[in-house]
């Protein structure tokens, strides 16, 4: 053996490294118990032959009791005990110092994937979840050894419930979860983790010890670096819709912007089929309380990610089915039903779906979709006649009813109706009719926060005309005499929006008409027209209305 190999010998079992003859012990090294790769490593303190870990053989100056001849005299009889007791443990395998030494530094990859084979096979599920966490722990920057770690992990715990029980009681995700932030950035090791709390969460008790545990804030935070990765995000949805069901669940999802996240991820992989799959299963199970027997009403990028999957995969009949399933449960509140009715093109792939589709039984749920809608059609429309008579009441000249009241009673249906564009415009005729007639009352419009709703209305309904006529008509009648509100609808992007209608209905006269009139009244809130032109450009950079 050369001298290096001799010297990495005695280090590995405790020996002095400087004795010439026989080496002198001076560490006890034992393998630790729940933890094979690691060793514990105790200094030995001998008469005249080790102190501290140090050699007294070879410095003989730190021995506090050299030259003292009766202390050397039972030198020879403990170095026999000594040599004895070396023998009778010569079997017992050793290494090198965990501490200052540590060998798990330079332990290869091999070498782990043995000893860990070796332990599972073995079938003893506590000691060998201890082991992997250890190692991640320890070995938190090798993206080697933590990956292959993880996956195994992933595996046990898929195959076994001893393994997934060894994993909730010592609570081993909480470190997992932890040492995993040195790697959030990579989207390999994240997509595993995401599968691996999967397969933990195949049981209720054990869905609410994770989101307990932060496993939920941990794969929103995922969607939020990882959105673009399908991978990533396919792992991460079909875990999320495993919890989803949990009344525990649902509430962190919404407070974490859950919901926002699964509508973004659906909207960037729209031709990913799980991934519409999973999203809608999970809008469908946060919106629905089962002990409450309610349903939450639908935000418009819910109905939009909702919606767009069909037609995205209006041949697919697992998502067409899903959907269908989605829509069904939504429409039991009846506001949903409304919002969904109405987007573009729905009730059209639904009748094609009762035509073509293959599958019986996601033509059976088209056609009762289409039967509700149909009957949410009809009362409506019966509910807005009934409306506009009452608004044509109010309008009507009673001496009993003062002009402040009748201002209050047409402002309070915009928010009850504003899922009826036909109401809204009879609203936006009326107040203008009304301010005409009684000029002092437009401070109730102004104080009451309807200008923000015209404008957000404006904004939303861009592509019907009367909705944009009605409104500039009756914000020029209300801006016209006072400056404070001139100066409200430019910072509420009120020219945006005169800009935006202007521009998509450049043939309609009632819409530029009306739109020019309110451009006139807000220009007087720039000091020369030059600057209001120019402030203009950047809303209109194509000058389209000016082509008008």
């Amino acid at each position: 053996m050369s001298s290096e190999q001799i010297r990495e010998e005695r280090l590995r079992k405790g020996l002095c490294v400087e004795c010439q003859g026989v080496p002198t012990k001076l560490y006890d090294i034992k393998r630790a118990r729940f933890n094979p790769l690691s060793f514990k490593k105790t200094k030995l303190n001998v008469a005249g032959e080790s102190l501290d870990g140090n050699c007294l053989k070879c410095h003989p100056h730190l021995d506090p009791y050299h030259g003292r001849t009766k202390i050397r005299r039972g030198l020879r009889k403990q170095r026999k005990q000594r040599k004895q007791k070396s023998k009778e443990q010569s079997n017992i395998k050793t290494t090198e110092e965990e501490t200052k030494e540590p060998e798990l530094e330079i332990i290869s990859l091999e070498k782990i994937r043995s000893v860990v084979e070796d332990l599972s096979n073995a079938g003893d599920s506590d000691n060998t979840t201890n082991t992997l966490v250890q190692i991640i722990k320890e070995h938190s920057e090798n993206i080697e050894i933590f990956e292959f770690c993880i996956h195994k992990i992933q595996d046990l715990c898929k195959g076994s419930e001893d393994y997934r029980n060894s994993m909730l009681s010592t609570g081993a995700l909480n470190d997992i979860l932890q040492a995993t932030k040195t790697h959030f950035k990579n989207a390999v090791i994240q997509e595993l983790v995401c599968n691996t709390i999967r397969s933990l969460c195949n049981t209720p008790e054990s869905r609410i010890m994770l989101s307990r545990s932060g496993a939920l804030a941990y794969i929103i935070n995922v969607f939020v670096e990882h959105i673009d990765n399908e991978d990533v995000v396919s792992a991460g949805l079909c875990c999320l819709r495993k919890f989803s069901p949990n009344s525990e669940a649902r509430e962190p999802i919404s407070v974490l912007s859950g919901i926002d996240y699964v509508c973004k991820a659906m909207k960037l992989h729209s031709n990913v089929t799980n991934i519409q799959q999973d999203g809608c299963a999970i809008l469908t199970n946060c919106a629905i309380d089962v002990e409450k027997q309610q349903v939450t009403l639908a935000s418009d990028v819910e109905v939009e990610a909702i919606t767009n999957a069909m037609f995205n995969h209006q041949n697919n009949p697992s998502v067409v089915s899903q959907v269908c399933f989605s829509i069904t449960s939504f429409n039991h509140e009846e506001r949903n039903v409304r919002r969904i009715r109405q987007v573009d093109g729905i009730l059209e792939l639904l009748v094609k779906i009762t035509q073509y589709c293959e599958d019986s039984r996601v033509k059976e749920d088209a056609i009762g979709i289409l039967d509700i809608f149909e009957t949410s059609e009809s009362n409506d429309y019966y509910l807005e006649n009934q409306v506009l008579d009452s608004i044509s009441q109010i309008l009507v000249e009673d001496y009993r009813t003062m002009p402040d009241e009748k201002m209050r009673q047409v402002i309070g249906l915009m928010d009850d109706y504003e899922w009826s564009s036909k109401v809204f415009v009879a609203i936006l005729q009326s107040l203008n009719k009304l301010c005409q007639q009684y000029p002092i009352q437009k401070e109730i419009v102004i104080r009451d926060q309807v200008v923000k709703n015209i404008i957000t209305r404006m904004k939303k309904c861009a592509d019907f005309a009367p909705i944009q006529s009605n409104g500039f008509e009756l914000l020029g009648e209300i801006m016209k005499d006072d400056d404070s509100l001139r100066s409200m609808v430019l910072d509420m992007d009120g020219c945006e929006a005169v800009t935006t209608a202007m521009t998509k209905h450049i043939r309609n006269k009632a819409v530029q008409k009306a739109g020019r009139g309110v451009l006139n009244i807000l220009s007087k809130e720039f000091p020369s027209e030059e600057e209001f032109e120019c402030y203009m450009r950047t809303w209109n950079p194509e000058q389209k209305i000016a082509a008008a």
